[in-house]
């Protein structure tokens, strides 16, 4: 099978007419979309209208049913979008089970938001107080997570040497987990 792929520039608009024009001229097999909810929904609607089979993958920008409600189900229907969230009942130590026993389903980010806020525990726990010894402290922090291990790089993002992104597609209006991305 061949795939084709072409970019056709960016663009922000409240229609994307040339857009989709563009990607339809280009005869591209799916699009990529890196933008934010609510110009995605026009786009996914206005690309659905001209080639309905096209594949459409986006980012965790999308991730929220409004996306879906401006967009029509019809239309957001097989979106796939990439996250770097792991899902809940994919998180160790049955993280899922234990926080809807305590809480109530947990959400997206949910496991990364509990691995945050032990870290800085963590920092407290270990006596620092002022903000340059928490600092120091979770820079050098180096542990497993629910969601990952933990461990900082020099610019303060997690360490990608074993980076975690998922795909969810969306299926009925609703958002479900389908695979990590290796």
């Amino acid at each position: 099978m061949r795939t084709s792929v072409a970019v056709v520039g960016s663009r922000s608009a409240t229609t994307y007419g040339t857009i989709v024009k563009d990607i339809t001229n280009s005869l591209a097999d799916a699009v990529y979309f890196a933008g934010y909810y609510d110009a995605g929904a026009i786009l996914v609607k206005e690309l659905r209208a001209a080639k309905p089979d096209i594949n459409i993958v986006t980012w965790d920008r999308l991730f929220t049913d409004l996306f879906a409600e401006a967009a029509g189900n019809t239309a957001a229907e097989g979106v796939v979008i990439t996250c770097p969230c792991v899902p809940p009942s994919e998180a160790r130590d049955n993280f899922a089970n234990d926080y809807k026993a305590q809480y109530q389903e947990a959400g997206y980010y949910s496991p990364e938001s509990y691995d945050a806020a032990n870290v800085l525990l963590a920092a407290l726990a270990a006596g620092k107080a002022t903000r340059a010894d928490i600092l120091s402290f979770v820079n050098s922090y180096d542990g497993q997570g629910v969601s990952r291990r933990i461990k900082f790089t020099a610019t303060g993002d997690l360490d990608p040497s074993s980076p975690t992104v998922w795909a969810y597609k969306i299926k009925s209006g609703g958002v479900y987990k389908e695979q990590v991305i290796a």
